[in-house]
This record gives C-alpha cells, structure tokens and sequence, in this order.
C-alpha cells in the first residue's frame, strides 16, 4: 500500500505540474520582451474563452489524476475512483479561470458606467458613434477603453459592424454597450437612450453587489467569533455544571 500510495502522490504531483505550469513558449517570450522598453503583456487569449487550460494539457491532466486515484484505491474499485477523480479533475480544470481574465472582468465592469454616460453624452451632443467611441476609448483607458477604441478603428475602415464590435460583445459585462453601439451601426438609430439605461442598470448593480457584500461581513465575522467563543462558553458554564451533577454519582 505503502509503494501505490507514493505511485499516486507523484502522479497527483505531476499533473498539478502540467495542470499550472506555464505554456511551452511562456517563458522565452517573456525573457524576450522584458527588456528595457518592452512591457510584457502575457496571453492575448479573448476572456471570453476563460477556462485557465487549454484541452489538451486538461486532458493530460485529467488521465494522471485517474491514474492516481486508481493507483491509491487498487484492485477493481480502483478503476471506479480513477474515473471519479479524471472526471472531477477535468470538470473542476475547466472552471478554472486565470487571475488575468478576472482582474480584466472587474475593470470592465466598474468602467461600464462611466463609458456609457460617456457615450452618450458624446452622441448626443452630435458626434458619430465611431467617433464618440474612440475619444471615450482614449478618455477612459484600460480593458474597456481599448475595445472601445480598436471597434472604433474597425468601423472607420469598414469592418461589419458585428465583427467591429465583436470584441465588447464577447464580454457580459460590457455586451450591451456593444449592443447599443452595433445597433447604432447596423439600423442607424441613436444608441443615447440604451446606453443612458445601461449606465443606470451598471449603476444600480454595481450598488447592489456592493450592499450584499455588506450585508455578508456580519455573517463573515459570526465565524472566526464562534470558534472563539463557543469552546469558551463549554468549558466555563458545561463542563462545571455536568462536573457538578456527576459528582453525587461518584464512590
């Protein structure tokens, strides 16, 4: 048992390793573009994909987690964990998400309000949608910022409007300024009134979210303060009391 159960541990670690190492070329492109007036920007991967492995290394991760867990268990039960735990390794493998792709979410969605009062400010006030894009693109920067501008880029020298805006699309938290915007592009209508409700709607989700997370600090803290004081409470007030009550029992 002694020799299956380090058999299983080392195949356990080696597809942790292949599971979180970095790709074949990660790092010669890293050692490349750090240096001096370089910035390296790591994947170029849409969000949209989100799962932090490709297919082929969660499927190599997938087959040694069954081995191990067939190794661990032995004999025929030992086919049955190891398909349970290939499963539960390639199932739990692709909802992992890369901190990146994460971090990117956050910032899109706290930029959405402002980029959509933005836009319709800038719309309103007569300038084109392609336009008024580009310059809220370059006023509010980051992840938002940059797909406002790159569909602004497309829409000028003629993309179709559903490939210009495809990249806004492809994220939940900034599809319907996309939407408003593609609209705009395709029907010619004003996208002011849509993008004026979205700010409105980000707005109130964002205060939503922010209130739930208030609301949970209090059941957050009842824990820690639970362990503290529940082992406190046994041993001063029921230990002394049952003590107390058994002592009559004794010889």
């Amino acid at each position: 048992m002694g020799s299956l159960t380090t058999v299983a541990v080392m195949l356990a670690a080696v597809a942790g390793g292949v599971a979180f190492a970095p790709g074949p070329g990660a790092g010669r492109l890293r050692a490349v573009c750090t240096r001096p007036g370089v910035t390296w920007r790591g994947s170029r991967r849409s969000p949209a994909s989100g799962s932090l492995l490709g297919r082929r290394r969660r499927a190599v991760a997938a087959c040694l987690a069954a081995l191990g867990g067939a190794a661990l268990v032995g004999g025929a039960g030992g086919w049955v964990a190891g398909l349970a735990a290939g499963a539960v390794a390639w199932v739990g493998l692709g909802r992992l998400e890369p901190a990146a792709v994460v971090r990117r979410r956050q910032h899109v969605a706290a930029a959405v309000p402002l980029a959509a009062e933005l836009l319709a400010a800038a719309v309103g006030s007569g300038a084109p949608p392609d336009r008024a894009a580009d310059v809220v693109g370059r006023a509010i920067g980051g992840p938002l910022g940059d797909g406002l501008s790159v569909a602004a880029a497309a829409t000028r020298v003629g993309a179709d409007p559903r490939s210009a805006w495809a990249g806004l699309l492809d994220d939940p938290a900034s599809r319907p300024i996309g939407r408003a915007m593609l609209r705009s592009a395709a029907r010619g209508v004003s996208p002011v009134p849509v993008l004026q409700r979205v700010a409105l709607d980000a707005r109130d989700s964002a205060r939503w979210a922010a209130e739930a997370r208030a609301r949970s600090v209090g059941a957050k803290a009842a824990a820690p303060l639970g362990l503290c004081f529940l082992p406190a409470f046994v041993l001063v007030g029921i230990v002394p009391l049952v003590a107390t009550l058994g002592m009559p029992l004794l010889p």
